[in-house]
């Protein structure tokens, strides 16, 4: 009863202590899930890690563990834990869809971290890092053949790997059966990393695997020393001391070689025949030529490695040969132990050594042999250790050998193709590498690795073309080598990143483009990278919508900056598409956006200070003003005062804009004396002219006459005249005429041009009498509307003469008055001449005139008489003109003639035939910043001969120092039909370079001299011209003009030369 008492308390115990683990680990279970369903990933993944500890056997702990692993993104974790989840719970749909769903994500991420380190290679091929985490991404994706290569190719630039990375390393060559180039690698690492236990034992299993048994248990030994009950080396101790349990091996990749004995026919028809191959296999074995067997297994191992028959194959030739070897070092030490000096015994060593590839001790021999022996001698044994050498990667050993061996025996193609293949191998020496692998082609036509060389030499050399001959020599030399797949890989790696490169190149003229301002450029070189790339990173998309920006572009901007903030939200690129709203005019916006942005971020500076820009723009000037003056405070570089003090320029502008105008006055002030003066002065002037809007005259005149002291400027003290015109103009309308009249009388003074002089006179002739006078000026004033306000006369002659017996010259005189100080009348007379094969016609025009002056520049004439021709009948003419013009900035008129012909087209023929001609003239220019002008002129006749033609002439020019401007004139000549009296060209084209100089004595004295040199393409004919212009002023209110010019051009069909010459006055006369 005792013992049954006892027996069911510790049932009871037992049965309490399951339930008390049941219900801890269920609340562990519930720990986990809540924290996830929380977002706090990393509590949940500890919360599981406690729970998989008690329930290993439960797929549930692995299944949500890996759920949060891959919302941390660690989806290789995530992988590994629904991976055993699946094989706990096979059945399971929810964890196969899991699973397949981190699988895809994380296989796209891979694919496209490659190629991210794909064009990292392509713009820096040496950087080792890149390779590395392309082979370390394959190794995630299971492409073991892919991890391989490309961790062969950051070994070759690093020769510094960490433990770690060869451990990853040779599980990745476990994977691919590259097992010899795996003993190998560890080989080297273990001696430089001598106490790294783990790479103690991957070294024993390598060996193990290739059946160095003795060697395989020392290294298992050795990782237990340093790590006792380490289970990988417990484990591979065991094996190795009982063989009977080797573990089955993938054996390694290697070159192909040609097959022989009684299958070669057969194979060479049929070379992908396994099985006629594991025969020929056999038959190698029975006849004890293992060394031809170990060659068609190479062959056999590329698709045939997991076979049965492979592996038993591989195991009897292998270690075969590793006996034949080992016996082969313990025979020939002990011969050279008796003889060092036995060439023969050396040799053979060495080859033994090296055919288990010990090739630091076949190094070792060859050196201590040939240390005795002189260069010139033994030339097989250092052309042996020049071999090893490069094939244990000693190059500068090899090489040296080689330039020996090379001296003595410049011509022997072996020696040159091992310098040639080191070169490749290096990337060193291009140049001699070249040199003599093509010549060991030309006499060697069928050596496949000269060949595969030169494919590697060009390929590097990013010589493609060139590059791809050799491979197809080679595939047509040895179409199934494992060599060729290699180089085909080689090749198409370094084509890869060649165009990689080629792209990143548009990418780099893009940044180039835009660096140096040519943003439309650089737009259309980015959008050619995207053409190239069809997933575009989020930083380039970022740098392209920087360059749209430049290009004005501000809507395509806004459009990209949008699509990124919805991936993702980014302080930078908000601010960025803020600054786009302001950019692009969307004030309001532009405000909100930084606002919100200014919370987010009260110490940006930079956002602040766009915050203001934007206050300026939307009439809030007061707190930009607030803004700017708080960010100048905190100044500290001379760079930061000048940008918050080039915003207090703009701000001005908006000061201005809400007619706060003393507050802009204050700021101007302030920056009066700062390095931007010219700036200042362009909003002064601006706010002289506000000023006088608002009829503040005063402050106006005050801005303009201290302006005007602190200048020198032609073109500011211009400007600020213009509104002295305007402040004077003001003053009248305000009826206070003496300031009015001051004024003008001041900007009188001061002109030059009689255009000026001319518009100042008559507002001068608006003002009334003022004052005591002005009462009695008042009586009459009815009359003073009938009497001329100014009158002037003008004379001219002119004088033209051609080499087609052509002269003409003409003299009159023409009389203005003014009248209501807009209107003017007149009169013009005139007697012209015209002699033409001792023919003499004389006309005689008398015509009146009358003017009318519009708005400021802006003019209409009209003149209407009678022509009268010595024994003819008199005829009416007339002529229309309309003109607006700004002087040294544009000019545009209209202009109508009717009148004869014989006036208008200067034709020796036409002396006595009465046509009645029509001009219709357009003509203008326009002075773009005083450097670029452009003029042109159009005109259009038409005669009572039914005959109509027209002209056109258009000229660019540009100064290009002052008073020089030089350009181009394209000039076009066409008439309905061609007229035997008079000239009248069709189809008429010349091009030409044209140019002036004007150059001013004194204010009263002006001088220009001009020309041109064309060619006229339809009768590969050069035309020219020149002409000298005088201006002078001798006195106040009169100006004479004279100009004589000399012309070639191309007229029925032969030269034609012309002289003409022109005099005339303008007289004030009051």
């Amino acid at each position: 009863m005792k013992n049954c008492a006892q027996i069911l308390f510790i049932i009871f115990l037992f049965a309490s202590y399951s339930f008390g683990q049941q219900v801890r680990s269920e609340n562990l279970r519930r720990q986990g899930q809540f924290y996830k369903d929380e977002g706090r990933y990393r509590e949940a993944i500890d919360q599981f890690n406690k729970f998989i500890s008690a329930n290993p056997q439960l797929a549930e702990g692995y299944h949500l563990r890996g759920l949060c692993y891959e919302k941390t993104t660690e989806y290789q974790y995530s992988v590994l834990d629904l991976r055993r989840a699946r094989r706990l719970d096979p059945a399971n749909s929810k964890i196969q869809q899991d699973l397949a769903r981190v699988i895809s994500i994380w296989h796209e991420l891979l694919y496209k971290k490659i190629e991210g380190h794909k064009r990292d290679i392509a713009i820096d091929p040496n950087y080792a890092f890149s390779y590395l985490e392309i082979g370390k991404s394959y190794r995630w994706l299971e492409e073991w053949a892919n991890a391989e290569i490309w961790y062969d190719e950051y070994l070759k630039r690093d020769d510094n790997a960490s433990p770690d990375e060869i451990i990853r390393y040779t599980e990745i060559l476990a994977k691919t059966g590259s097992i010899t180039k795996g003993e190998k690698i560890l080989k080297k690492y273990v001696e430089r990393y001598p106490e790294d236990w783990r790479l103690w034992s991957r070294y024993g299993y390598f060996t193990l695997w290739l059946a160095k048994y003795k060697i395989a248990e020392d290294a298992f030994t050795k990782a237990l020393g340093f790590k006792p009950f380490f289970k990988e080396a417990e484990d591979g101790l065991d094996i190795v001391r009982n063989q009977a349990y080797l573990a089955q091996y993938q054996p390694r990749a290697f070159e192909r070689v040609y097959p022989i004995d009684r299958f070669y026919s057969i194979l060479k028809r049929d070379p992908e025949n396994s099985q006629i191959r594991y025969n020929l296999i056999s038959e190698l074995l029975i006849a004890d030529r293992y060394s031809e067997a170990y060659e068609q297994l190479q062959l056999l191992q590329v698709t045939n490695s997991e076979d049965d028959k492979f592996k038993e194959f591989w195991k009897i030739v292998t270690t075969h040969r590793d006996s034949v070897f080992t016996s082969d070092i313990n025979q020939y030490t002990e011969i050279i132990k008796q003889n060092p000096k036995d060439k023969d015994a050396v040799i053979k060593l060495a080859t033994a050594y090296a055919n288990l590839y010990y090739y630091d001790s076949a190094i070792e021999i060859l050196s201590e042999y040939l240390e005795d022996v002189s260069k010139e001698q033994d030339l097989d044994a250092r052309f042996m250790l020049a071999k090893f050498a490069a094939w244990n990667y000693e190059w500068e050993k090899a090489i040296a050998e080689l330039n020996n061996l090379l001296s003595l025996d410049p011509n022997n193609l072996d020696y040159q193709l091992l310098r040639g293949q080191i070169a490749v191998w290096t990337v060193l020496d291009f140049e001699i590498g070249e040199k003599y692998l093509l010549n060991v082609v030309t006499n060697r036509p069928n050596e496949l690795s000269a060949y595969i060389s030169l494919a590697s030499l060009y390929s590097w050399q990013k010589n493609f073309p060139e590059a791809r001959k050799y491979l197809d020599i080679a595939n047509r030399i040895a179409p199934n080598s494992t060599e060729v797949e290699s180089a085909e890989s080689n090749y198409a790696l370094h084509l890869s990143a060649y165009e990689e490169l080629l792209v990143f190149d548009i990418k780099a003229e893009a940044g180039r483009l835009a660096a140096k301002g040519d943003c439309s450029a650089a737009r259309s070189k980015y959008e050619e990278y995207f053409t190239k790339r069809t997933a575009p990173t989020r930083d380039e998309l970022i740098e392209y919508a920087d360059i749209v920006t430049c290009d004005e572009d501000y809507p395509k901007a806004i459009e990209i900056y949008d699509r990124l903030l919805a991936d993702e939200f980014e302080y930078r690129i908000a601010l960025y598409r803020a600054r786009n709203y302001y950019y692009n005019k969307d004030s309001l916006l532009a405000v909100t956006e930084l606002e919100a942005l200014q919370k987010l971020k009260p110490e940006d500076k930079q956002t602040e200070l766009f915050l203001a820009d934007a206050y300026a723009i939307t009439d809030q000037p007061f707190k930009a003003e607030e803004i700017y003056r708080k960010n100048l405070a905190l100044a500290e570089t001379p760079e930061d005062i000048k940008l918050i003090n080039e915003r207090f320029l703009f701000l001005s502008e908006s000061y201005i804009k809400i007619n706060e105008l003393e507050k802009a006055k204050s700021i101007l002030n302030e920056l009066s004396h700062k390095e931007n003066k010219s700036e200042v002065d362009k909003r002064r002037i601006a706010l002289s002219e506000s000023f006088i809007n608002i009829r503040d005259l005063e402050q106006a005149r005050e801005l303009l006459d201290k302006m005007s002291t602190e200048t020198t400027d032609s073109e500011l003290i211009k400007e600020i005249n213009k509104r002295r015109f305007y402040l004077a103009d003001a003053y009248a309308i305000k009826e206070d005429y003496s300031e009015a009249e001051e004024i003008y009388n001041y900007l009188l003074r001061s002109a030059t041009d009689t255009s000026e002089v001319r518009i100042i006179k008559q507002r001068l002739s608006w003002i009334p009498e003022y004052g005591f006078s002005g009462g009695v000026s008042r009586l009459g004033n009815f009359l003073s509307v009938f009497i001329p306000t100014n009158i002037g006369l003008a004379p001219f002659s002119n004088y033209y003469r051609d080499n087609q017996n052509l002269k003409f010259w003409n003299y009159g005189f023409r009389i203005d008055a003014g009248m209501l100080g807009m209107f003017s009348l007149g009169g013009v007379w005139t007697r012209t001449k015209i002699n033409a094969y001792n023919n003499k016609v004389s006309f005689t025009s008398l015509k009146g005139t009358l003017g009318f002056m519009f708005l400021k520049y802006g003019s209409v004439s009209a003149s209407i008489g009678t022509l009268s021709i010595l024994g003819e009948k008199s005829k009416w003419i007339g002529d229309f003109v309309i003109k607006a013009e700004i002087p040294d900035l544009f000019s545009i008129s209209a202009y109508y003639d009717n009148n004869d012909a014989r006036l208008l087209l200067y034709s020796p023929t036409l002396i006595y035939t009465r046509y009645k001609a029509e001009l219709y003239r357009f003509s203008g220019y326009y002075l773009h910043r005083n450097a670029l002008r452009l003029s042109t002129t159009y005109s259009y006749y038409e005669l009572s001969d039914k005959n109509k033609g027209n002209d056109f002439m258009f000229r660019i020019g540009r100064k290009f120092f002052e008073g020089g401007i030089f350009g181009y004139e394209f000039f076009f000549s066409d008439f309905a039909f061609i007229s035997p009296i008079y000239y009248s060209p069709q189809d008429f084209i010349s091009h030409s370079i044209w140019g002036e100089y004007s150059w001013q004595f004194d204010k009263n004295f002006r001088f220009k001299v001009g020309g041109k040199v064309g060619y006229v393409p339809d009768v590969d004919f050069v035309v020219s011209e020149i002409f000298g212009e005088i201006n002078y002023n001798p006195f106040l209110g009169l100006n004479i003009n004279a100009r004589i010019g000399y012309s070639n051009s191309f007229r029925y069909d032969t030269g034609y030369r012309a002289f003409s010459g022109a005099i005339s006055a303008y007289w004030s006369i009051y």
